[in-house]
């Protein structure tokens, strides 16, 4: 994720951002409301309050309103280093609730940001805090300090350790997406350094790659007759618990199976809420009918979102074959 700018013009620096500064802390709050990162650094940088932060981070974006060589106010600690030495950066969403799919994908979306800073500024995750470090204010009041801290951890880890790659992959079509979905930890290769793109995805390592990519973690005791002893368990719980899947039947939900392109369509539909009744989408592709009914309007709702695409080389959707590991991976990434 790239950081765009917004910055605060010149002439309210003596308001918002009065000192030079040098970076030797990354600070994570949560804003407590529901407005996107643009109308917060936007409302931050128009008003003349003394209030300001360097970055505002939602489900879609980063944007700077402060340059990183200038203070901000908003740590609460006066002229302390919180204030002073610090870089502030607020999650986006947190009036909409912990469980909240955009509050989550702002918090995943603030790891990635925090731990690039850190690796830029040449900065320990010693140099992480909270706003309450500094104010003992009760924020972030939603996410979870220590979580989150350790999230970043993991991701800072992964930016300094060096890039040896999949051996299978150069070539791959997927290549971009499955480094990136690797380097943020959602999905792993082989003990041999492959990753072996081709190979189709199970039921289970799907809705384990769908929940960490969306950060997803409510669980209810869901448990089928052939997840009891799974190692996905709980895994399939999540998914199901957040309407994101369904079992086969009542008691199955047949984790080993291999998921199909139209159950892999429809698992996003579900939690994207994109279906469409009409269904020319899937009408032009020459292999229509083998769409199952349950499964046409996800299918048409997801083609029309931009999220799966067919095959041009023989204008085919292929509802019903295997997706493979660099699909599942190209399709979860194009989803905003």
């Amino acid at each position: 994720m790239q950081i765009k700018q917004n910055l605060v013009d010149k002439s309210k620096y003596n308001i918002k951002c009065p000192y030079s500064m040098k970076v030797e802390y990354i600070t994570f709050h949560n804003t407590d409301n529901d407005a996107p990162a643009k109308n917060e650094v936007s409302y931050m940088t128009s008003n003349n309050n003394e209030v300001s932060f360097h970055i505002a981070v939602d489900d879609i974006e980063a944007i700077q309103g402060i340059p990183f060589d200038r203070n901000a106010w908003h740590a609460g600690d006066g002229n302390g280093p919180g204030n002073r030495k610090s870089i502030g950066v607020e999650i986006c969403y947190n009036k909409l609730g912990a469980n909240n799919p955009k509050f989550k994908k702002a918090e995943a979306n603030a790891v990635e940001i925090c731990a690039k800073l850190l690796k830029q500024f040449n900065l320990g995750i010693d140099k992480l805090q909270p706003h309450k470090h500094w104010s003992g204010k009760n924020c972030p009041s939603t996410t979870n300090h220590a979580d989150f801290i350790n999230r970043v951890k993991i991701f800072l880890d992964k930016l300094n350790k060096p890039d040896i790659g999949f051996k299978d992959i150069e070539d791959s079509w997927a290549k971009e997406e499955i480094k990136k979905f690797s380097g943020l930890g959602y999905i792993n290769g082989y003990g041999d350094n492959t990753f072996r793109p081709d190979n189709p995805i199970t039921r289970a390592e799907y809705v384990k790659l769908f929940n960490k990519v969306f950060g997803l973690s409510k669980t209810s005791g869901k448990v089928f007759d052939d997840t009891k002893a799974h190692w996905a368990k709980n895994e399939i719980d999540i998914a199901v618990t957040n309407g994101v899947a369904q079992g086969i039947s009542d008691k199955e939900f047949k984790p080993d199976e291999f998921i199909t392109r139209q159950e892999a369509a429809k698992m996003i539909a579900n939690y994207k809420k994109v279906t469409n009744t009409k269904h020319d989408k899937i009408d032009s592709y020459r292999d229509a009918n083998l769409v199952d009914s349950w499964a046409k309007d996800a299918v048409e709702g997801v083609i029309e979102a931009g999220y799966m695409k067919g095959y041009s080389e023989d204008n085919t959707f292929r509802p019903k074959d295997d997706m493979s590991r660099a699909e599942a991976v190209v399709a979860l990434s194009r989803i905003k």
